[in-house]
C-alpha cells in the first residue's frame, strides 16, 4: 500500500500507510493546533473530531469510535459478534447529518 496524505477538512490532515489494509495505520495533524494523534490501525471512517477503526482484542474483534486527539474523552465500544481473524474486517460507515457524530 503506497502512502497517503489527504485533508479531512481545511485544518486537518491524515496520513497513511501499510503493507495492507490488515496492516494499514493512520495517523492525524491538526494544522491550525500543531496537535498529531495516536496512531490507528484499521481506519474505517474519520470526519473533523472523531475516528471510527476496528480492533482485535481479548479475543473478539471491536468497532472503537473515539476522538481523534483526546484518548481520555469518552468513547464507543461495539464487539462484533460472530467475527473471527479470518473473517474481512472491511466495513462501512458514513457521516450523518450532524457533523459531530458518525
Amino acid at each position: 500500500m503506497e502512502p497517503s496524505a489527504y485533508l479531512v477538512s481545511d485544518t486537518l490532515l491524515c496520513l497513511s500507510a501499510g503493507g495492507g489494509e490488515s496492516t494499514k495505520w493512520t495517523r492525524f495533524c491538526d494544522l491550525e493546533q500543531n496537535l498529531v494523534s495516536d496512531t490507528f490501525y484499521n481506519v474505517i471512517y474519520e470526519n473533523e473530531k472523531r475516528v471510527v477503526y476496528s480492533e482485535f482484542k481479548e479475543n473478539k474483534h471491536y468497532i472503537i469510535v473515539r476522538d481523534i486527539f483526546n484518548a481520555t474523552a469518552p468513547f464507543s465500544e461495539t464487539v462484533l459478534e460472530n467475527a473471527s481473524m479470518d473473517a474481512d474486517p472491511t466495513l462501512a460507515a458514513s457521516q450523518d447529518s450532524d457533523p459531530k457524530t458518525v
